[in-house]
């Protein structure tokens, strides 16, 4: 999987999430993501930023009341022979304002 951050244009598609406006949650900053993986690919020839195995990526919020996050994660994951297309993966997450 790529980060979100991406190299250029011509590269592989970057990981981006899309969240649902929701008057009962406010997102705080941009969505996190640890140091990636840097290293030429001779496929695009170009550094990427990339995650092996598995990744976490974290997105503050202020949650006034209990609600629902919703919203859609796009992501692209390559081997070392070809790339899959981006998929698009909606997600749905309770949330409550317990401290």
């Amino acid at each position: 999987m790529y980060s979100q951050n991406a190299v250029n244009e011509f590269g592989p598609i970057p990981t981006a999430f899309e969240f649902v406006p929701n008057d009962n949650f406010e997102l705080i900053g941009s969505t996190l993501e640890p140091e990636p993986i840097k290293e030429f690919d001779p496929n695009f020839e170009e550094e990427l930023f990339f995650f092996e195995d598995e990744v976490t990526f974290e997105q503050a919020l202020k949650v006034s009341d209990e609600t629902i996050l919703e919203g859609i994660v796009t992501y692209m994951v390559c081997n070392e022979t070809m790339c899959m297309p981006p998929i698009d993966v909606e997600f749905r997450i309770e949330l409550s304002n317990e401290k």
